[in-house]
């Protein structure tokens, strides 16, 4: 049934994080669900993210792993105010 393959299918996208964001989930520094949804996000903007990540020493909640995406797929997100933010 689609209801047993959806969690295998998360872990599977996980598959596309860049190394530096799947080190972070590894080592239980991000969460699953939000690096689920950065790893929709394109390599060199997933990169920008674990950048600003390892800045703030925190990261991102669902919420806003959700707002980078759209951003990413309005092809806004580079190095601006948006992906930079003062705290997640």
């Amino acid at each position: 049934s689609w209801r047993q393959k959806w969690p295998v299918s998360r872990y599977i996208r996980l598959n596309h994080l860049v190394p530096e964001l799947l080190d972070k989930v590894d080592s239980k520094g991000m969460g699953f669900m939000p690096a689920v949804e950065l790893s929709y996000i394109k390599p060199e903007n997933q990169r920008l993210i674990a950048v600003s990540i390892d800045g703030e020493v925190a990261s991102p909640s669902v919420k806003q792993a959700k707002r980078l995406r759209e951003l990413d797929q309005e092809a806004i997100c580079s190095l601006c105010k948006n992906c930079r933010r003062k705290s997640w």
